[in-house]
């Protein structure tokens, strides 16, 4: 590191040596400028922090800087567009990144002069002989009447365009046989004509390799050596290079099928062919350009594999490739972003001009361009020079000397069509200026190092490479003001000639001081335009006195705050000079203070020492520090201490900011700045030894025991700074208010409201402690509020946020626990079990404990005695999950007493204090504080079941009408009869058949009415595991057999635990026929008295009485119920028919019958 300052700090005294130092003391403050609207070179992060005042020392005090760096303040090395220059007629390469000339465009002109060429043709040839600078169009395939079809021929004619005067004219010595789609080059100035193709001819004529030639010192044209023997083609590429003709490709077929590859070389001075390399794809239709000591093939009709078809193809292509005469090696070039054939090509201003040609070529249609390009093979640039007035292809191009010259086509839309011929005589020309100029011009650039400052120019430094033939100088403009620049005059002079900077370091001493703005431009210039030798501006440099605010000013500044810190930069072109911070007492319009002077800070380079000079008395106690920064190759930083004073002249500042070196540069800042004093006082923490979240900070919604003392830190600032005071009084106290739950009369909860003595807070912005003792033995939520006063003429803020905690001065109560305690409830793998408790303040897993014991499991565990007694040794941990609702606080586990018998015993034990430290209400190990006893579940039984009534046989229940029947039962649940619900009888297989007893109630009922049950019929006894029951009921005549399982019977026993079904067969027997027999039928009514026998003469409405006898059929019991007597008869040839409901008791029917009335 000190090596590399050692490097800058020479070369910075090497750029000294072109200033001239000057105007070393002084101050000049200018007028308050807006520079938001100018362009910055650097955005940098603007910084304002506090520091402390010095320990000992004199009150200005500084801190060295390091030694000088190279000063500069803009260094330019790339001109591209990207980075805000303006081009003209210059280009940015992407490849290098370098910004040069562009080339001039080619732009076609039409001859004025002359009667322009002889026919219209195509398939033609032309060259630039050099010993008469003319051009030589020869051969071709002409149309001698474009209105008549079929007359197309080749020619002989040659056509000579003169350079000088820009016209045609025909030439008087013709080739000495017809020639078309042939080549042509010179040759150690005599111009050959090479080849020959005949498409559509019948029969059909190969190539003959024909070669003509012309030499201008005989005046004729004479047949040369033709090509070797079967090697004739057309259509091939030819140029000559280095005293050789060269010819490549190419076909012979009239159909172009036998495309060649092969490049032959032709030496005139031995009269000799030779092949060379052939080239990597066979070809015809392209030109074979010389260009940088190789000689290019692109394009054309090319048969190669083309990977998107996956199949070998002969079509317009786009492959390149560039041969080397010196190692006689073909080499690949970039593909050609255009695919063109049967184009013009020559080497113009250091690019291959292409002109026309085909882009597309299937069956009988031919897609031709109309485009003049700018290509450059080896890195495969192109640009568009000129669009045709039409597209054409098989035309000539050739240069003489500073002229483009092309002639002739086709334009027709078949190539080597018969129909629709369209030969053109079209020709223009094109000549290069003789010199070639652009500008590149910068954006408009702000020499301050941030957007509040100035800068004052002391030099620019200009680097380029001008090659022979080029020019390159710069001119440059200043300004105050971004919108002064456009109307600034460049410099040098542009009146009454240009001149520019020349190469080198040039000083700017007699620029404007403050001109920080400036632009520059680089005019570039070649006369060389055809090896296109070009100049490159390589870097601008340039160096200025600059002096700006680093730091954001503040909108306001408080008086006897504490140091508050300003950042400047200063950049000074020699290493002698001042650097100053300035402030002044304002009006409230931004006028100064009258009589107020500029109080100062200045920093010596030279001697290193900081002066303060302080008129007004603006400095508190007269106390500055700077802190310079490193010296960089722009500038360097020096942050500036100070406080205000207490007293000041007005109630507005400003600042401004200097540089004083070779230049004087002044900033004068724009931001009128306020004084303030407002001061906030703040609660920074509050911490407590009894604080229940694990560290002694109290955050909010934490518990805090009753008479915790808390430790409240405070701080007391300037608001709108953060800087702390120097002095001055103010006093605060703290509030204690809490919420109880204690209620008035009204139901409403009562406040408690406490409050400390009025204290003194000090100053110098530390934080300071204040101690406060909560209330004790209550409980609620509680409120730490400041309340703060001064009789200084500070606005006070209270900027404290009340702390909101609780206070929990009573311990915790349990409420309820689930299940409820001593119950007898099922067991379960896994039962939430919640002790609810009320308390203010809450527990955390870390404050509470849950053990279980499980008579199962822990009943004489750990050496405890197995006496279905829990002991304390005996419980185990589990794991307690705590909610919350308001004050209802619910710790909750899982147990799983599946391992206990019905009846065992399960009990759970609490430790353990709420977060306010008070203990949870103790309860003895032997009982918990809750219990319960697991229950296995066991459904109802059916013990016993004994017949009421008449036998049929042993055990078999005789059923007949109007008789009672019934059953004694005994149920019994081994969990508690209490679990029984219902006991239902079905008879037969049917539901709708038989009792049902409701335990519930201890109610009977007969499922339907095919059997009456009385209350007297159901008889309950229960104890706490059993019922007995007695059921009956009698059989009413709806009771038939149909659809009944006989003696089938069923008891259902439905309790809590589910169901359970007790089937059994022959339990009873149906039995539904009477025997009826009639002892008497007797006329007792009336005047006669006699039994009614055959015969027997009866009074109309006389009754009869019938006596008899009812039993049961097969039990022989007497009967006892309703009958329903039925009886037909005659009565003089009269049906006689009645019915009568009689009732039959212990088997006796006693009825009478009436006789017909009338």
């Amino acid at each position: 590191m000190l090596h590399n300052n050692k490097k800058n700090i020479q070369t910075a005294t090497a750029c000294l040596k072109h200033g001239t130092a000057h105007n070393k003391g002084g101050m000049n403050i200018h007028s308050t400028r807006n520079w938001r609207s100018g362009w910055t070179a650097l955005v940098l992060v603007v910084l304002m922090a506090t520091s402390t005042w010095p320990i000992g020392g004199h009150p200005a005090t500084m801190s060295e800087g390091e030694p000088l760096a190279q000063r500069t303040v803009l260094e330019d090395t790339t001109f591209a567009t990207s980075d805000g220059f303006v081009h003209v007629n210059v280009t940015t390469s992407q490849a290098s990144g370098i910004t040069s000339l562009q080339r001039p465009p080619v732009s076609w002109t039409t001859p004025t002069t002359g009667n322009g060429l002889s026919n219209v043709l195509t398939g033609s040839c032309s060259v630039h002989l050099p010993s008469t600078d003319e051009v030589y169009l020869m051969g071709g395939r002409i149309d001698p009447n474009p209105t008549q079809t079929g007359d197309e021929t080749t020619t002989n004619t040659v056509d000579i365009f003169d350079v000088s005067t820009n016209s045609w004219t025909p030439a008087a010595e013709l080739l000495n046989a017809t020639q078309q789609y042939h080549g042509c080059a010179v040759v150690n100035g005599v111009i050959y004509s090479v080849g020959d193709h005949y498409p559509n001819s019948n029969p059909a004529t190969p190539s003959t390799g024909m070669v003509q030639t012309y030499n201008p010192l005989a005046g004729s044209w004479t047949l040369g050596t033709n090509m070797p023997s079967g090697k004739g083609v057309g259509l091939a590429g030819v140029t000559s290079m280095n005293g050789f003709l060269y010819v490549a490709g190419g076909v012979s077929k009239p159909d172009r099928s036998d495309l060649k590859a092969e490049l032959l070389r032709y030496d005139p001075v031995n009269d000799q062919w030779n092949s060379m390399a052939n080239m990597s794809h066979p070809r015809h239709s392209f030109e074979l350009v010389p260009f940088r000591g190789k000689l290019v093939a692109f394009g054309g009709i090319a048969t190669f594999f083309d990977p998107a078809a996956n199949a070998t193809v002969t079509k317009v292509t786009n492959l390149t490739e560039a041969y080397d005469p010196v190692t006689n090696t073909w080499s690949p070039l970039p593909n050609a972003t255009h695919a063109l054939a049967a184009y013009a090509a020559e080497v113009f201003n250091d690019e291959i001009i292409v002109l026309g040609g085909i882009t597309a070529s299937g069956g009988w249609s031919t897609t031709a361009s109309d485009k003049t390009y700018g290509y450059d093979p080896t890195v495969n640039r192109w640009r568009t020079h000129a669009t045709l007035p039409i597209s054409l292809y098989d035309s000539t191009l050739v240069r003489a000397n500073n002229t483009l010259v092309y002639a002739s086509g086709d334009t027709s839309t078949s190539r080597f069509g018969t129909w629709s011929i369209q030969y053109t005589a079209d020709n223009e020309y094109f000549t290069n200026p003789s010199e070639r100029s652009g500008w590149l011009t910068s954006s408009v650039q702000r020499l301050p190092y941030t957007t509040e400052g100035s800068a004052s120019l002391t030099w620019i430094d200009v680097r380029s490479t001008q090659p022979s033939g080029t020019f390159l100088g710069v001119q440059y403009r200043t300004a105050g003001e971004a919108n002064e620049i456009a109307v600034a005059p460049w410099k040098p002079t542009v009146l009454p000639v240009y001149s520019y900077l020349p190469e080198g370091n040039n000083s700017m001493a007699d620029s404007p001081l403050d001109h920080d703005h400036i632009q520059y431009r680089a005019r570039l210039t070649t006369t060389d335009l055809m090896a296109w030798e070009t100049p490159t501006l390589n870097s601008i440099t340039i160096g200025a006195d600059e002096a700006s605010f680093v730091t954001t000013l503040p909108s306001t500044m408080q008086p006897t705050s504490a140091p508050i810190n300003i950042t400047t930069h200063h950049h000074a072109s020699s290493e002698s000079g001042t650097y100053t911070l300035g402030l002044r007492a304002q009006t409230s319009l931004g006028n100064p203070h009258t009589p107020s002077e500029w109080t100062t800070m200045k920093w010596n380079t030279s001697t290193q020492h900081l002066d303060l000079s302080d008129t007004d008395s603006l400095v508190f106690d007269g106390r500055v520090n700077a802190t310079l920064g490193p010296m960089t190759p722009s500038g360097q930083t020096v942050t500036w201490s100070f406080s205000l004073a207490s007293d000041l002249p007005s109630e507005h500042l400003r600042f401004m900011v200097q540089t004083n070196a070779e230049r004087n540069v002044t900033y004068l800042h724009e931001s009128l700045i306020g004084l303030d004093r407002e001061v906030e006082v703040n609660i920074l923490g509050v911490r407590s030894n009894s604080s229940s979240v694990g560290g002694p900070e109290v955050s909010a919604g934490e518990v805090l025991p009753g008479n915790a003392e808390l430790t409240v830190t405070l701080q007391h600032v300037f608001a709108n700074s953060g800087l702390a005071l120097m002095g001055g009084t103010i006093e605060g106290r703290l509030h204690t208010d809490v919420l109880t739950h204690g209620r008035t009369v009204t139901g409403e909860r009562i406040w408690l409201n406490e409050s400390s003595n009025w204290f003194l807070l000090p100053s110098g912005g530390e934080p300071w402690d204040a101690v406060l003792q909560l209330p004790e033995s209550i409980a609620g939520d509680a409120r730490l509020s400041l309340e703060i006063r001064t009789a200084e003429e500070w606005t006070l803020l209270n900027s404290a946020t009340p702390l909101e905690f609780k206070v929990n001065g009573v311990a915790p109560v349990v409420v309820g626990t689930s299940p409820a305690d001593g119950t007898y409830t099922n067991e379960a793998s896994e039962r939430l079990v919640t002790v609810e408790l009320n308390d203010v303040g809450g527990f955390s897993n870390e404050t509470v404990d849950m053990h279980v014991w499980v008579q199962a499991i822990d009943d004489g565990s750990n050496g405890g005695i197995e006496d279905g007694v829990p002991q304390r040794n005996e419980y185990r941990p589990t794991t307690v999950y705590i909610g919350q609702l308001g004050n209802r606080w619910f710790l909750n586990t899982s147990v799983n007493d599946t391992a206990n018998d019905d009846h065992e015993k399960v009990h759970i034990l609490l430790e353990g204090t709420d977060l306010a430290g008070l203990p949870l209400p103790p309860a003895p190990p032997d009982r918990g504080h809750v219990h319960w006893a697991s229950r296995t579940p066991n459904k109802a039984n059916l013990s016993h079941l004994e017949p009421q009534g008449d036998f049929v046989s042993s055990g078999v229940l005789r059923l007949e009408p109007s008789r009672q029947f019934g059953w004694d039962l005994r149920v019994v649940d081994t969990n508690s009869i209490t679990d029984l619900q219902l006991v239902e009888v079905h008879l037969g297989g049917d539901d709708r058949l038989g009792f049902l007893y409701n335990h519930i109630d201890g109610t009977c009922a007969s499922l339907d009415q095919r059997i009456l049950v009385q209350d007297v019929d159901c008889i309950a006894v229960s104890n706490e595991s059993s019922l007995q029951l007695s059921l009956s009921g009698h059989v009413e005549w709806g009771l038939r057999g149909s659809d009944l399982e006989q003696g089938r019977l069923d008891v259902r026993l439905r309790d809590i635990d589910g169901l359970s079904i007790h089937t059994f067969d022959n339990a009873w027997s149906l039995q539904r026929e009477l025997s009826i027999s009639v002892d008497s039928l007797t006329d007792d009514d009336g005047r006669t008295v006699q039994p009614i026998t055959e015969n027997v003469a009866v009074m109309s409405g006389d009754g009869l009485s019938l006596r008899g006898m009812v039993t049961h059929r097969l039990s022989n019991t007497p009967y006892d119920g309703e009958l329903r007597l039925r009886w037909n008869g005659l009565q003089q040839n009269s049906d006689w028919r009645g019915t009568l409901t009689v009732n039959v008791v212990n088997g006796q029917i006693n009825a009478t019958v009436p006789t017909p009335s009338g």
